[in-house]
Formats: C-alpha cells, structure tokens, sequence
C-alpha cells in the first residue's frame, strides 16, 4: 500500500481528520498494517488490550462471548475498534473476527499515547 493512499484514507477517517499532515504521517509511519483473513480472529476477549486497531479494508465482527455470544455488530473501512481496553487498562471486553479478508491499521499503546502528545486528541472521546 502506497503511503499516499494511507494517508488519504486517514484523512477520512473522522478520528484524524482535523490533524495535519505532519502528523499523521508521523503515526501512519509508525503504525503496522496487517492482514487477516475472512473468519481469522483479530484478538479474544479477556486478552491484554495492546493496540487500537482501524478498519482499511474489509468487516471486522464484534462479539461478547458467554453462555451465548452477543453480536455488537460489525465495524466496516473507516471504522475503529479495540480503544475500550487502552482507555480502561482492563482486558479486552469483546472478540474481534474478520468476516472477509480485511486489513487493518494496528497502533500500538505507546504509539497511541506520542500521537496524543502530537495532539491527535483523546480516544476516550470517540
């Protein structure tokens, strides 16, 4: 993918669109892309909440697993998941699934606390 259409597609992610380019070039640098495929797991819940994770392609499914599982929908190109468990520090409260072949944009805790110093704001806020 090409650092261009990387930073396109931030710029219309409603989360970074008030940032500068310089910014968001800075964390779009540091951030890794990564690639699942249609029914891999993302992250379970109950694991250590380490990175925010945005949707580039594809449809990430949301679930609360327990004596049913608990659908909290779907979170399409554009969209962000996995803030909850950073904010909080506790374990993460849902899975994560790819319902078709998606890739993501993964930030990590420490990436996540820099960009906020550059001023990309306060995920508990979104």
């Amino acid at each position: 993918m090409a650092a261009s259409d990387l930073l396109a597609f931030a710029r219309r992610v409603p989360l970074f669109r008030l940032h500068d380019e310089e910014e968001l070039r800075a964390l779009l640098e540091a951030a890794e892309l990564r690639r699942y495929r249609a029914g891999e797991l993302v992250f379970e819940q109950g694991d250590p909440g380490d990175r925010f994770y945005l949707v580039y392609t594809g449809r990430i499914r949301i679930v609360i697993r327990g004596e049913r599982e608990v659908n909290l929908g779907v979170v399409t190109a554009g969209g962000h998941f996995g803030e909850t468990a950073l904010i909080t520090g506790t374990p993460r409260n849902a899975a994560a699934r790819a319902v078709e072949d998606s890739v993501l944009l993964a930030i990590d805790q420490e990436l996540l606390k820099k960009a906020h110093v550059a001023g990309l704001g306060d995920l508990a806020d979104c």
